[in-house]
This record gives C-alpha cells, structure tokens and sequence, in this order.
C-alpha cells in the first residue's frame, strides 16, 4: 500500500482525452491527496468547457503560461503523441518533472530524440506505461523471478496492442533492448461487434476487423504478439498470456511446474480483493 504524507499537486497539458479525463477524476475523487494546479487548453471554447465541468481548475491557453502562475509538482502530459514529445522535451529544458501518456513521441525517430535528449541527460520524465504493474501481471513476474519454472524461454501476450503488450513480452522474457528479429502477419476475419470504449453495442451486427501476429526472437527466447481488433472489450474473445520455461508454464492463471523430486504441482493464482470473498 502507498501512503501519501501530503497533498500532491499536478498541472495537466491536453484536458478532452479519455485518458486526461482520468486525471481529472482522481483529483475529484481524492482532494485530500490530490490537486490540480491549472490545465493547458489551447481552444478557449474547449477551455470554457473544462473550467464549467471541474469547477475549480483554471486553463491557460500556453504552458509557460500556466508555469507563470502555478507551481506544480509535475505536469502530465496527455495529448497526441507528436505533440508529446515537444512538450517533454520543454519540460525537460525547465526541469520539471513530467508524467506522460504512450506513447510519447509517434515513430522510432521521435523515440530516439527523445532518448538523447531526457534520457541521456536523466531527465525527470516517466511514461504511463501501466499493464505490467496490474497485480495478476505482478503475481506472474514474482513467480518467474523465484526461478520455480526455471530459464524462460516463451512468453506469449494476447491482450492488448502494440506497446502494450510488447512491454508485457519484455518483462515476461527478461529481455532489455537486444538485438530482435521480428516477423508477422496480418489476417482478416469476421466477428460481431461488441464494446467499445464508446459504451454497449447498440445494434447486432457483423463486422470485419484484422488479427495480427508476430514472432519477436531474441536468439535464445521467443515472444508472440497475437492481437485481434479491440479484443480487449470484447465479450467473445478471450484474453491469453502464457509463459513458458524449462520446469514449467504459466496458462494464463493456471501454473503447471515439475519438481526436481519428479513430482508435478498445478496451482492457480486467485485474486481476492479487500473485503472481497
């Protein structure tokens, strides 16, 4: 559990997002811990319209405006990703601390910059990079790292896109910034469509959307992406993470090891909230 000793302040860049909606709802929720100190919203009606929903958190149309009149202790940044990362890298120059959206710049030209430019020079940036830290993905990487499955070799992560669940590959495989060759394949395929991040389906209907597969090998490990189009929010396609080693595997919440005395375990981890049953 992290105990908060003080009211921690932030200043956001971007405010209409879904993802700068969160933040805004974590203020709300939890003013003891939590203060807004203004937010960046370049199109005034957009502004109007932030200041009227969160009572409270004053706009400023440009960031060194808003740096001019509050003192946070960061600033988010949740705004498209070329944008990001001139944002970062002003941040960076003022020597404020900053919490950023993923990604933070949109190609491996803008990452690299980015890389010699904060990075290098340790900078205080962060990047909400969040789906190894949910706890079924914590309890799967302490069980890797207590060695029971033995030198891992496996991993494969179907639930979610792109970086996501690369980050999830790397952290299953132990794997740094190596050398990877990398092959995929896209497929197409007809599903009914299901949630959204816009709410329930409204009608039935058939839809086509594409399957996308990937071998990522590092040499001695192998990693497979296997994404389906908004899989994670639909109601008939299942997520999948697997992660295999010499004395065992994961199967998503099932782990099946042998013993050296030759004897086999099957155990399944359970997550039991607080107050929970």
């Amino acid at each position: 559990m992290i105990i908060i000793s003080r009211q921690i302040s932030f200043s956001i860049i971007g405010g209409n997002s879904f993802r700068a909606q969160y933040y805004f709802r974590i203020a709300k929720a939890l003013p003891e811990q939590f203060q807004i100190k203004g937010a960046v919203i370049r199109d005034e009606i957009a502004a109007n319209e932030i200041e009227k929903k969160w009572g409270g958190v004053k706009t400023y149309r440009t960031l060194s405006y808003l740096l001019d009149k509050e003192t946070p202790d960061f600033v988010v940044v949740s705004v498209i990703p070329e944008v990001c990362s001139q944002y970062l890298i002003q941040l960076a120059e003022l020597q404020m601390p900053a919490l950023a959206e993923t990604p933070p710049a949109k190609d491996l030209e803008g990452l690299h910059l980015l890389h010699e430019k904060l990075t290098m020079k340790d900078s205080k940036i962060q990047v909400a990079e969040q789906y190894q830290f949910h706890p079924m993905q914590q309890a799967r990487a302490s069980f890797i790292d207590s060695g029971r499955l033995g030198n891992i070799s496996e991993a494969t992560v179907s639930i979610s896109h792109f970086y996501h669940s690369v980050s999830l590959l790397r952290k299953m495989l132990k794997v740094g910034f190596g050398e990877v060759e990398i092959r995929g394949k896209r497929f197409y395929t007809e599903i009914v469509s299901g949630p959204s991040r816009a709410g329930y389906p409204t009608e039935d209907k058939i839809e086509t959307v594409s399957r996308d597969l990937a071998w990522l090998d590092f040499g001695d490990k192998l990693g497979i992406y296997d994404f389906t189009t908004n899989q994670h929010r639909s109601w008939v396609r299942t997520n999948h993470l697997s992660v295999r080693g010499v004395r065992g595997e994961i199967s998503d919440n099932r782990i099946n090891i042998q013993e050296n005395d030759l004897t086999p375990l099957h155990m399944d981890l359970k997550r039991v909230n607080k107050g929970g049953i």
